[in-house]
């Protein structure tokens, strides 16, 4: 994954210097201008990866319960790739 940013940002001075007004941009504009980077690149699971959280499911259970237990699962398996 390339760490390039995203944006940039750049403070424009108001009355209050501590408190900057802040202006947004595709490229890099002025020399002071802050790139910005995404804080993460989220990771899809594969169809194996569902289908293996789908079989980790108790069949036995009341739909109403194995409908719920199937969405955990994905969850649990999406948690763990994207923490």
């Amino acid at each position: 994954m390339s760490k390039e940013p995203l944006a940039y940002r750049y403070a424009v001075a108001r009355l209050n210097p501590e408190r900057p007004e802040w202006h947004y941009t595709m490229t890099k504009t002025r020399p002071d201008s802050q790139p910005l980077y995404a804080a993460h690149q989220w990771i899809d699971l594969t169809d194996q990866e569902i289908d293996a959280a789908w079989r980790s499911v108790d069949y036995t259970v009341a739909y109403s319960q194995f409908r719920i237990d199937v969405a955990r699962a994905i969850e649990a398996k999406l948690k763990e790739k994207n923490t």
